[in-house]
């Protein structure tokens, strides 16, 4: 009896140390399904912390490298931030550490034999690791997508935007596996599909009455939410064109009397990472997220010689009694 005693206490012990050491190596990593909900974005010369219910924005740090800011981006693995600062000017790529709030400026955003005016999307693709941006040699168009090196600032040209009003995006964003970037005129705007090998564009949600700067997909509450032009809200967008507004975000003379102009999601990037993500029909706005439920591991199987030390100790006892 004591010698299976021994074996099952050993057994038990191991396994308890196994489920340690795996939480251990698992990090910061979440579980299937875990949905976050935290926005973060750009105001002036801070990066702020948003609250998703209610819009209202909390400054978290600040620093006049993010002046003229128009976008915002989130790389789970690297836990960082990426922001493009005096966007319509000089752009400069912008890397901010989601742990310790370190604001730092890499460089120029630049073609190597061609310097650009503006840089308005960003959007970061984890399953290709790319930073895409969208940007141009005029200051009022952005009309070529690019590849930014995260390490130096230095672009690479993908190709030409063809098919949006103006064959130009102005904000991009990557659900699933699949680029987007939205494309204002007047006073509205609209969300095309981008094909990254022929740079074609398919205009997916018509024209809705805002002017959108910046836009992110937030999973908690399954809704595209945006900033919009020199406002102090946020739009929260449904598939069909239909608006709600969050906020007001802040006051008028909070960060310097600017208002939000760049917008991502923190931790829910972590999620598209995950293999149980599959990108969704667009016309459902929502990608579809599948959670996986581990099934309990059997307890290990008695090898043939454990088995006979235990029928063994089972006589042993009977014979005792």
């Amino acid at each position: 009896m004591s010698h299976r005693l021994h074996r099952s206490i050993f057994r038990w012990l191991l396994a308890a140390v196994v489920l340690i050491l795996s939480g251990c190596a698992s990090g910061p990593r979440e579980r299937y399904g875990t949905v976050h909900t935290t926005m973060f974005g750009i105001a002036g010369e801070h990066f702020l912390r948003i609250d998703p219910a209610t819009g209202v924005a909390t400054s978290l740090a600040s620093s006049p490298d993010l002046e003229d800011s128009g976008a915002l981006t989130y790389d789970p693995v690297s836990r960082t931030f990426y922001a493009v600062g005096h966007s319509s000017s000089d752009p400069q790529l912008i890397a901010i550490a989601r742990d310790r709030l370190e604001i730092r400026k890499i460089g120029s955003i630049d073609l190597p034999n061609l310097s650009l005016t503006l840089v308005e999307g960003l959007a970061y693709d984890p399953f290709e690791k790319v930073l895409y941006a969208s940007g141009g040699r005029s200051s009022f168009a952005s009309d070529r997508l690019l590849s930014i090196d995260v390490a130096t600032g230095v672009a690479d040209e993908v190709g030409k935007f063809q098919g949006t009003a103006q064959n130009d995006i102005d904000a991009l964003i990557v659900i699933g596996h699949q680029l987007y970037g939205v494309d204002s005129i007047g006073s509205a705007s609209a969300i095309y599909e981008i094909d990254r090998q022929s740079m074609q564009t398919t205009l997916q949600v018509q024209s809705f009455p805002k002017v959108v700067t910046d836009l992110t997909f937030d999973a908690g509450s399954r809704r595209m939410v945006a900033t919009v032009d020199k406002k102090n809200l946020l739009l929260a967008l449904s598939p069909d064109g239909q608006t709600n507004e969050l906020g007001p975000t802040h006051a008028a003379d909070d960060f310097g009397g600017s208002p939000i102009s760049a917008l991502s999601t923190g931790e829910v990037a972590a999620d598209l990472f995950e293999d149980n993500f599959e990108s969704g029909d667009f016309s459902l706005w929502i990608p579809r997220m599948k959670t996986r439920k581990k099934k309990p591991s059997p307890p290990p199987a008695a090898t043939q010689e454990e088995a006979a030390e235990d029928q063994e100790d089972d006589q042993g006892d009977g014979e005792g009694r």
